[in-house]
């Protein structure tokens, strides 16, 4: 689960079978992630986008109210995803590390 700088009023939690979740600060309500892989982790950056990461290499990224799949280039599993000034970056399986700059897996 993750409450991104929006408070109480925007946290994501993801799950097994590509269940994602979201709280609005009142109720839960679930959210259509277009997979079916199981997801390990998410995060949110600025208000409305938010990234979610899981099994063989599934990367999705939420933007303008609605979940799409990135292609990550691998089919390693993803457990952490992080969020700073230069990007995103998905980490995993084997030492699996990838960037994500504009939309893609840039492949660094």
């Amino acid at each position: 689960m993750h409450r991104p700088g929006g408070g109480p009023t925007d946290v994501w939690a993801v799950g097994d079978g590509g269940t994602i979740i979201h709280f609005d600060g009142n109720r839960w309500t679930p959210s259509v992630s277009g997979t079916s892989q199981s997801l390990q982790v998410v995060r949110a950056g600025d208000v409305g986008e938010a990234w979610a990461a899981g099994r063989v290499g599934t990367i999705l990224r939420f933007t303008k109210g609605a979940w799409r799949a990135i292609e990550s280039g691998t089919k390693n599993h993803l457990f952490a995803i992080s969020i700073d000034v230069d990007g995103v970056r998905a980490a995993g399986a084997n030492g699996t590390v990838l960037r994500i700059s504009n939309g893609s897996n840039d492949g660094r």
